[in-house]
């Protein structure tokens, strides 16, 4: 198992960045959603890392990108629920993810990258993924959205040593949290990396 260490790569990645975690099938919204309007967010970010983390060959940076709020129901509800769990107004964290390859290789296969299993503390709850505004606004700031856009095959991802690869994630805020655990899990690196992302007071 490779160690993973907190290093001072914020200036060799250089950019700002976030990240998120999906929701489980059992999360999966259950409503249909029509064009969405062009985002404004309520907060810009910050352009110095959230946190950062590296193995022997990757480094992994998470930016605070701002926050917005939605102008849609989510359409997803809790197991057990029939009560829409973020309805329309509900603020949504975005987080950018910024990665880069030091490998003696070259390059790092990171094929099978998720950011998974994510948590706000002090919920029991995955944290759920605004996969009905979010793309937008990831557009809007020129980014991709989560690792599958960040990537030009569908089947194999390599990260080339120091080429930053970014891509955003944003996550519905439940009522009074305030620090997302984001995990990012690449296959190759063995281990899961978390980081954790502090929700910006308005």
């Amino acid at each position: 198992m490779r160690r993973i260490i907190a290093v001072a790569v914020a200036a060799a990645l250089g950019v700002g960045l976030t990240s998120c975690a999906s929701p489980t099938d059992a999360q999966k919204p259950t409503a249909s959603h029509s064009t969405i309007p062009k985002p404004t967010p309520t907060n810009t970010g910050s352009a110095q890392p959230a946190d950062l983390a590296s193995t022997s060959d990757l480094g992994v940076a998470v930016y605070d990108a701002g926050t917005y709020l939605t102008t849609k129901d989510s359409g997803f509800a809790a197991e057990g629920s029939s009560t829409d769990a973020f309805p329309v107004h509900s603020r949504a964290q975005m987080v950018r993810v910024s990665l880069d390859g030091s490998s003696p290789a070259g390059e790092v296969d990171v094929t099978g990258l998720t950011v998974k299993d994510s948590r706000w503390e002090g919920d029991p709850n995955l944290a759920v993924l605004d996969t009905n505004e979010g793309p937008a606004h990831a557009r809007s700031l020129g980014l991709p959205w989560m690792a599958e856009g960040a990537f030009d095959s569908a089947s194999k991802w390599k990260l080339t040593n120091h080429k930053l690869v970014n891509f955003l994630l944003a996550f519905y805020v439940p009522t009074s949290a305030t620090v997302l655990h984001l995990v990012v899990d690449v296959p190759s690196q063995q281990v899961p990396i978390t980081l954790n992302v502090t929700l910006a007071s308005d």
